[in-house]
């Protein structure tokens, strides 16, 4: 059998073993489909980003906000008889669940900290909810910013960093674990960006430093820990640079204001501007 339609947003597609047939989630509805009959319950407008299935007529879902939700299947003489979908409590955005036993559920989380939630078989009378413990599995990443800093002015260097996204997103100070070596320093004013490059892409190591300034641009020679100034032949000094990187094997683009350069390094590559 096929189905040619079905509801705006749907995203994921689950098995059901009894009674026969497919589940489709989508952003407001949960689809019940086996090439006859066709059920649908409606939830709150949400994106599912994860599900596991409990048993063989319950499924755990959860949405990218971090809420838990059961579905459940009745069926009667082998046909489904009703679709139920019921909130069971808030965890961290899920990227994969995985039930345990007993109630146990794994929540493993790209967003947030992961966790082992225990779920009750009623709704705990403080929280409202059926979570009724959860052991948190710390998880810094993803890391998208961070900065050294001294927070309480000892001169123990802590590091800042924003960690985590959407719902989960927080501020984190990392104190234990870390350290800063520094392998090479050069003085330099009023850089507006810089970009790594390789004379060949099969190098372990980058071989330049490219620096933006406003009106002009420099190399930096990188020697082990050693940073020299040096001239890279097809290259725009005298123009500030917007963009600078490696294409292909051997070759640089450089893109300022008013022109993109294509630079080779190395290996028999050529150059040239458009």
């Amino acid at each position: 059998w096929s189905r040619y339609r079905v509801s705006s947003g749907s995203s994921h597609l689950l098995p059901s073993h009894s009674p026969p047939g497919l589940i489709i989630l989508s952003q407001k509805c949960a689809t019940f489909h086996d090439g006859l009959t066709t059920k649908a319950t409606p939830h709150h407008p949400t994106a599912f980003t994860a599900w596991c299935a409990v048993g063989h007529d319950r499924y755990i879902l959860g949405d990218y906000s971090g809420n838990l939700s059961v579905l459940v299947l009745t069926s009667a003489s082998g046909l489904l008889s009703s679709l139920h979908l019921e909130s069971l409590g808030d965890s961290s955005a899920p990227s994969c669940l995985t039930y345990l036993d007993s109630g146990n559920i794994f929540v493993g989380s790209r967003y947030g900290d992961s966790s082992l939630t225990a779920l009750g078989s009623s709704r705990d009378a403080d929280t409202g909810t059926y979570v009724t413990g959860s052991k948190p599995l710390p998880n810094l990443g993803p890391v998208v910013d961070f900065c050294l800093c001294d927070c309480d002015r000892r001169g123990q260097t802590q590091i800042a960093a924003c960690t985590g996204a959407g719902a989960d997103g927080s501020l984190s100070i990392v104190r234990n674990g870390i350290g800063v070596a520094v392998q090479a320093a050069v003085e330099c004013r009023g850089i507006e960006g810089m970009w790594p490059v390789r004379r060949d892409a099969a190098d372990d190591h980058d071989s330049y430093l490219v620096q933006g300034y406003a009106a002009e641009t420099r190399a930096l020679r990188i020697m082990g820990s050693e940073m020299d100034e040096a001239d890279i032949e097809g290259m725009s000094q005298g123009k500030g640079t917007m963009w600078a990187g490696n294409v292909g094997g051997a070759d640089m683009v450089q893109v300022t204001r008013d022109s993109v350069a294509l630079i080779g390094l190395g290996g028999g590559g050529g150059g040239g501007d458009c």
